[in-house]
């Protein structure tokens, strides 16, 4: 076998799944636009695929709707749960990495969540291990986060975050069932509990005005900096990709 076989041999196990965050504007989200754009439009999608030797029929955008309101995040749980699924049954060697931006994140959390309840139940079987989780600009709240014994399962947690990042201090709490936060002593709103939490540095002027903190949130998702700089390095460390 060539060295050039070998490497597409481990790069068919190799799968990427992108959540994208809530989509604000209703005739965006009827009309499919801005959920699975999130990715499509900032070329992180093609980046993570070349740095990590993704093939592109092994990436996946899930569409969960989008919508600010928890019913929807927990859909998108649901969505989430049935990707990771199918991937595992066929092929239970696959390597995951499930990146969440925004309340993307926090939908990744709840299908984990889902899928570890079913393997729980004997209703899957699978290895979870495999699956390394990535959380960026994900509001942390309590409703949504990822269950201890759920985070026990998987390879690992990572979660970024910025200071100046309004939606993850408020939480985004438009439309939301609870007000309850982390409740590990962590910084309201940014840090996961349990996770491999890091705070960034945005690549954009500290002066440059921002007043609801929209590009900083933004930013943490298609800034080719942050990625290279801080998330690329963890991953690789997290899982020898």
């Amino acid at each position: 076998m060539t060295s050039d076989q070998k490497s597409q041999l481990v790069n068919d196990y190799r799968y990427l799944i992108l959540v994208h965050g809530s989509v604000l504007n209703p005739i965006q989200r009827r009309f499919g636009k801005g959920g699975r754009d999130q990715w499509e439009e900032s070329d992180v999608k093609k980046h993570l695929m070349a740095v990590f030797n993704v093939p592109e029929e092994n990436v996946y955008l899930p569409d969960w709707g989008g919508r600010n309101q928890s019913d929807s995040r927990h859909t998108g749980g649901t969505i989430i749960a049935n990707y990771l699924h199918d991937i595992l049954k066929k092929n239970p060697f696959a390597e995951i990495l499930l990146v969440g931006y925004s309340h993307g994140g926090n939908a990744a959390n709840i299908g984990l969540n889902i899928l570890a309840q079913r393997n729980a139940s004997g209703d899957d079987g699978f290895n979870l291990d495999q699956i390394t989780l990535l959380n960026t600009a994900t509001p942390a709240m309590y409703d949504y986060r990822l269950l201890t014994s759920t985070q026990a399962l998987i390879n690992a947690h990572l979660n970024f975050y910025n200071h100046r990042d309004f939606v993850q201090q408020t939480g985004a709490l438009i439309g939301s069932s609870s007000r309850r936060m982390n409740v590990d002593g962590h910084e309201v709103g940014r840090a996961h509990h349990g996770a491999i939490n890091q705070s960034v540095t945005l690549d954009v002027p500290s002066g440059l005005k921002d007043p609801f903190g929209v590009l900083a949130h933004g930013r943490m998702r298609s800034s080719p900096k942050i990625w290279k700089t801080y998330k690329i390095p963890q991953i690789r460390a997290a899982k020898d990709w």
